[in-house]
């Protein structure tokens, strides 16, 4: 998992507890498959989906992961599915 702002990320790292305060909110997870260059991310806000009431995932491949995070990682958290 990478999560933006972080200076490592860790291939093997699992998530094991949300902070109390994102339980609350919208997750939406994206999948992406070959377009780490021009993938989509930017979507525009709403009263709904914003940044205080909505957390974004981008859903990748193993195999792609470092490529996202170089595109895309400054943006939004990446994480990869367990396999191809």
């Amino acid at each position: 998992m990478h999560v933006p702002g972080c200076q490592q990320y860790e291939k093997t790292q699992w998530i094991t507890k949300i902070a109390p305060h994102k339980c609350n909110k919208r997750w939406i997870f994206t999948p992406s498959f070959r377009r780490a260059k021009i993938a989509l991310l930017n979507w525009p806000e709403y009263s709904i989906v914003n940044e205080e009431s909505t957390i974004r995932i981008l859903v990748v491949t193993p195999s792609e992961f470092e490529e996202y995070v170089m595109f895309c990682g400054y943006l939004f958290p990446v994480i990869y599915l367990p396999q191809d």
